[in-house]
């Protein structure tokens, strides 16, 4: 089920063009997932009922979403895969800000310190010319401007 995204998503690197991964307008294939996880120790005390569990802290903040793009021919849709993925090699090892805007709305939220963890590139089949691309982004924080 497609989703007309409300959201723009954009990869900010000191010293490098933008990169958006999703604009006002665009095609989203579900609406955005935000895991939260961190470091948790668990401690089984002899003759316990239970064991004792304290966090650590040290969040992990991480942003998931699917991006649908739609093309005007099938070969159009391949090139679009294969440009993506040069785009995307030119942030490998990139630690950066990540700029969340919601349509509607003056705040513009920042994760810091975000990478682009994964991005998974498919061409649906559909009888349409259609990319799909599953991102994985994490960070170290949100904060709100």
């Amino acid at each position: 089920m497609a989703i007309r995204s409300n959201w723009k998503l954009t990869f900010d690197p000191a010293g490098s063009a933008p990169l958006v991964i999703v604009d006002f307008g665009g095609i989203l294939g579900a609406e955005f997932a935000f895991p939260w996880r961190q470091v948790v120790n668990q401690h089984r005390l002899v003759n316990a009922t239970n064991a004792r569990r304290h966090a650590r802290g040290n969040v992990a903040t991480a942003l998931s979403l699917e991006t649908w793009e739609d093309h005007a021919s099938d070969a159009a849709a391949r090139l679009w895969c294969v440009d993506m993925q040069m785009t995307l090699d030119d942030f490998a090892g990139v630690t950066s800000t990540l700029r969340l805007e919601i349509e509607g709305s003056a705040a513009i939220y920042t994760l810091a310190q975000a990478t682009i963890d994964e991005v998974e590139i498919r061409r649906r089949i559909q009888g349409v010319a259609r990319t799909q691309t599953q991102w994985t982004i994490g960070g170290a924080g949100w904060s709100v401007a």
